[in-house]
């Protein structure tokens, strides 16, 4: 395990996952008791893969 990190949702509900060493450079803002705090909210850091997959979607539909 590479470690924790929690996120808060933007309506306040927090998630703990498990985090994975970046060799790209993650940026984290604070680490209390072992868990890193998250710099942006859950919602924000899915914001790529929300695109990635809305792209993939469109692709495979046209593909038919």
């Amino acid at each position: 395990m590479d470690g924790l990190v929690e996120f808060k949702t933007d309506d306040g509900a927090v998630i703990v996952v498990e985090g994975a060493e970046d060799e790209s450079g993650s940026r984290l803002v604070a680490r209390a008791d072992g868990t890193v705090q998250a710099a942006r909210t859950f919602e924000s850091s899915l914001e790529g893969v929300r695109a990635a997959a809305e792209s993939a979607l469109r692709v495979s539909g046209t593909a038919r």
